[in-house]
């Protein structure tokens, strides 16, 4: 409220680091100072209203911190909306999602996602890499999830 008042408009990078600072702490009211906004769900959604598009890394934010929460059938629609939306989801969304989906136990959805994340030219990243090989040491998984990351 006080960049706008001075006359300098909010850009993505300026919603982008609201949307991380709320979607780990939760603390909205605190970040932006007035009760418009109740949450960082509620911040993505007025985005488009304030005149910011949301981008790739805005939802990545928001999914993560969806997953984080344990809220994985929102972060899974926020992730199908995406391309509807016509933002094209990057290797980072696909392993968020993929790890949360392995830490809840859901390894039909996990390996739907590597699936569609290879069929997208993405890769598996180093977290994911590691956590299918630490759920394999401790026989939570089979070969077969390593070898659909390779």
């Amino acid at each position: 409220q006080e960049m706008v008042s001075e006359g300098a408009h909010p850009d993505i990078v300026t919603y982008k680091i609201l949307l991380d600072g709320l979607c780990d702490k939760g603390e909205l009211e605190m970040a932006l100072n007035a009760s418009k906004v109740n949450d960082a769900w509620d911040l993505l959604c007025s985005l488009p209203l304030r005149g910011v598009k949301p981008n790739v890394i805005t939802h990545n934010i928001m999914i993560g911190g969806l997953c984080k929460k344990g809220s994985l059938s929102k972060a899974d629609m926020l992730f199908r909306k995406m391309g509807e939306d016509g933002i094209a989801p990057d290797d980072c969304t696909y392993n968020i999602l993929i790890r949360a989906h392995l830490r809840g136990g859901e390894l039909t959805t996990s390996a739907e996602l590597i699936e569609e994340m290879k069929s997208c030219g993405f890769s598996a990243d180093a977290s994911t890499v590691k956590m299918v090989m630490d759920m394999l040491s401790s026989r939570e998984l089979d070969k077969s999830f390593l070898n659909m990351l390779s």
